[in-house]
């Protein structure tokens, strides 16, 4: 990088919805003289620790301190391993820079590789990877007051081990082949010494192909995503996913500079497009995929007995065959700004912007492919059958953004400055908010097998409750056939079935874009020379909070709800909403038919979430931040912040809370899949923040020996939790026992989320020596040591919660990442 420049307090119009801090990043461009690097970097693996707690006995679980006021503990449960490392890590690259017409053309040109094998939590394969890239440059001045420049940047990269949870079977991961086209342009003329005239291009191409190991068995496992816990075994891998995207952006801007009319104003004004294409696609490598599920309601053992006469737990594999297919989606943005930065006086500046965007998303028109006969055919892909309907715009907003600031300086020595900023941004649309399945899908052949597994085979430990390793391990008997049990069928519920996947995100009208206001207000004092001292306090609210509203297919209306009060095991009574029993089959009786009906019938509408129980929804986030600021002088520099932060509002607690992404459809769990996930969950801290954070970096260039030394800590508080609690649903199987008829999935959180229990602290320490050898003409030797986590830190920064996803409350998933490296790096310099 030649050049880095960082707009902090409120981006520009210019910059779109980036409400934090904007950086324009300018590559390396070539000169008249010859220059380069060959670099090499690398972490031996004896140089890179294990900060992993052993316990005290062999295979026991490792005590990690208290978790919350209820007596809970954070544990390393027995045998887990939940150590994530570099086992494999180095790097090569090098780049050449020069004239190719002297004063007139110039090339800068960069090859890279990197090659890496890492370890993660509760996986026994480990994941590996290969990088190669490759940029070059070329940059112009082809006329006077003209300069212009080119780039093109190459990425191949290949990676294998990967799945899509560490617990399941290491025969269930797969690899991906991936590559990626950039090309970059910007052409600009100064017409005049105000008014300079810019055209800018950006755009990439990335294409992945998927693949299983070649070892992997001939069949795909049986997979659980929810049901009591979650597994993937016996079996490969059986799905792939490939995302064919591109993104093209073109940007036509005018800057001006204006001088006395009313002071100095350096205006910029412009348009800019964005045109992006996710073509997603999907399908089973051996035609079908297992999705295996207790069938039961309950764990208890017991219960099945007496209510049901079972013998043994009972399991349903949907057995789902699919046929290949592409999902094409796009999103557009087309955009205008106004910027100007008006000094009417030397004290003051005003900063004024505004910003009209129109972004709209859809679906295009996607195929359907044959089914292969091999795992590689899919990335051919296999013969097209037919094309797929597109649709209309499904989002489609017009929206505008203003933005002001105002710098004064308090003081007329200009030392004391005072700043204020409000914007507002809204959501950027990506092609990720519309789901991957998509209009005029292939129906699905669904075969529904049954097996009953004997209680002696399923209740390990004795204690007449299923728990959810032990439904883990009686899961791997259905790949034996003398457990299978057609007569466990229930007779409303059909052998084979034919599924229509075929899914619209549908939009309520009058929605609108999710959007978040800024102000931050800043006081800066140069104390003395080169150094300063700031307080810095940032408000954020966030509204039109998108969600996706549950609905009665049929009536495309919400279904009729009642209130039923609960209280959870920490003793908090709400009130949960249950979905009104009706004959909905019409087949003249309420039985567990019509709750079977109501799981099949619900569909989902994205709006923007109303008031729930008299509680407005937002999201609020403050922070209160002080920075002191030493600038490069005397040999040395430093930089410290500590930040204060509060937040409260409505969030994805229910879902998964070691996520910090949002959108109507980024994935397939649903956010607000049922109105009880709103329930307990309209107030309280928002995840991911943390209530402190400090950092402190610096250097210094030691005398005699004129080797630089850095530093970087690290402190944060920890974020919090949220345990989880399953509420008694009523269930096609279980009717009429249990409490609430409820959509989607059934957990709430079982505590006042205002009272949140934290992870622990964590605080990691990383040190650099730097060391430059000159040589007057052959060029510079640097060579530089890194440390990271020197003091080998093993903080909590995951852990169970008691969803589906970390069911088991206190039981650690992750601590802190990188463990203890040491890397060396060369550099030659020419």
């Amino acid at each position: 990088m030649e050049e880095v420049r960082v707009i902090a307090l409120g981006s520009k119009a210019e910059y779109g919805s980036y409400s934090g801090v904007a950086i324009d990043v300018l590559t390396k461009s070539g000169s008249n003289n010859f220059h380069g690097n060959l670099s090499v970097y690398g972490a031996p693996k004896a140089w890179i620790a294990d900060n992993q707690p052993k316990p005290s006995t062999p295979g026991g679980s490792v005590d990690m301190g208290p978790f919350g006021p209820y007596g809970e503990r954070l544990f390393i449960g027995p045998g887990d391993d939940i150590l994530n490392k570099n086992t494999l890590e180095y790097e090569f690259n090098a780049t050449a820079g020069g004239p190719i017409k002297r004063d007139r053309v110039w090339f800068y040109a960069g090859l890279d590789y990197i090659r890496s094998n890492s370890k993660t939590p509760f996986w026994l394969v480990p994941n590996r990877y290969w990088g190669r890239f490759g940029d070059i440059k070329i940059t112009a001045e082809p006329w006077t007051n003209h300069r212009a420049w080119v780039a093109y940047h190459y990425e191949k990269n290949k990676g294998d081990g990967w799945t899509w949870d560490p617990h399941w079977d290491p025969t269930m991961t797969y690899g991906q082949n991936s590559q990626t086209n950039s090309l970059s342009a910007q052409w600009q003329w100064m017409a005049t010494g105000k008014t300079v005239f810019t055209l800018k291009y950006l755009g990439f191409w990335r294409n992945d192909k998927p693949f299983i190991p070649a070892d992997a068995p001939d069949h795909p496992g049986y997979i659980n995503w929810w049901k009591w816990s979650t597994y993937g075994i016996n079996g490969a891998f059986p799905y792939v996913e490939a995302q064919k995207s591109s993104r093209n952006t073109i940007q036509a801007d005018m800057s001006y500079y204006a001088e006395n009319f009313l002071g100095e104003h350096d205006i910029k004004f412009g348009i800019q497009y964005t045109l992006g294409r996710g073509n997603w696609e999907g399908g089973y490598f051996q035609g079908y995929a297992n999705f295996a599920y207790p069938a039961p309601w309950t764990q208890n053992i017991n219960y099945l007995r007496s209510w049901y006469g079972a013998t043994g737990l009972v399991f349903y594999n949907a057995q789902t065959w699919l046929n290949p297919f592409l999902t094409v989606r796009t999103a557009n943005q087309a955009g205008a700004f106004f910027d100007d930065q008006w000094t009417p006086t030397k004290r003051l500046t005003v900063n004024l912007g505004l910003r009209f965007d129109r972004m709209t998303t859809k679906y295009g028109k996607g195929k359907v492919y044959a089914m292969p006969t091999t795992p590689e055919e899919i990335n051919s892909p296999p013969p097209v059958i037919r094309d797929r309907q597109g649709t209309g715009n499904i989002f489609d907003f017009k929206l505008f953004s203003p933005r002001v600031g105002i710098t004064y300086s308090l003081t007329r020595d200009m030392k004391t400055i005072f700043r204020v900023s409000y914007g507002r941004y809204y959501l950027p649309l990506s092609v990720e908010y519309l789901r991957r399945f998509g209009p005029d899908m292939p129906m699905a052949d669904i075969y529904y097998h049954f097996y009953t597994i004997p209680f002696d085979l399923v209740d390990l430990n004795g204690d007449n409750w299923i728990s959810a390793a032990e439904t883990v391990n009686a899961a791997r008997y259905l790949s034996d056939p003398a457990y299978e049990t057609p007569d466990a069928r229930p007779s409303w519920w059909e052998e084979h079935q034919q599924r229509d996947y075929s899914w619209q995100l549908k939009v309520k009208s009058g929605t609108k874009d999710q959007y978040t206001d800024q102000i931050t207000l800043n006081l800066e004092r140069e104390i003395i020379k080169d150094l300063s001292l700031s307080a810095t306090y940032i408000w954020k609210r966030t509204a039109n909070i998108f969600v996706n509203w549950p609905l009665n297919r049929e009536t495309q209306q919400p279904f009729e709800y009642e209130r039923k009060q609960y209280t959870t095991q920490y003793g908090q009574v709400v009130s949960l909403y249950s979905i009104v029993m009706k004959d909905y089959n019409n087949d003249g009786s309420l039985d567990g038919a019509d709750i079977g009906w109501i799981g099949n019938h619900t569909d989902y509408m994205v709006e923007n979430m109303p008031t729930i129980d008299g509680v407005k929804p937002r999201r609020l986030y403050q922070g209160l931040q002080f920075m002191l600021n030493k600038r490069y002088s005397n040999r040395w520099q430093l930089l410290a912040s500590v930040l204060f932060s509060w937040s409260d509002g409505f969030a994805m607690r229910p879902v998964r809370q070691d996520f910090n992404f949002e959108g109507p459809m980024v994935m397939d769990t649903l956010f607000l899949a049922g109105l009880n996930q709103t329930i307990n969950n309209m107030k309280g801290p928002l995840p991911h923040t943390q209530k402190f954070e400090f950092k402190l970096s610096g250097s210094y260039k030691v005398p005699f020996i004129e080797t630089d030394l850095g530093w970087r800590i690290r402190y944060n508080s920890g974020r919090p939790l949220w345990p989880l609690e399953v509420i008694p649903v009523i269930t096609q199987w279980g009717y009429p026992q249990g409490l609430v008829i409820n959509t989607g999935d059934n957990y709430i959180v079982s505590i006042d989320p205002k009272k949140p229990w934290y992870l622990p602290h964590e605080i990691v320490v990383d040190l650099r020596l730097d060391k430059a050898f000159r040589f007057k003409r052959a060029g510079d030797i640097r060579l530089a040591v890194d440390i990271l986590n020197l003091f080998n830190e093993h903080a909590v920064t995951n852990a169970g919660y008691g969803g589906s996803i970390e069911p088991v409350i206190g039981r650690v998933s992750g601590i802190t990442y990188p463990s203890r490296k040491v890397r060396l790096s060369f550099s030659y310099e020419f």
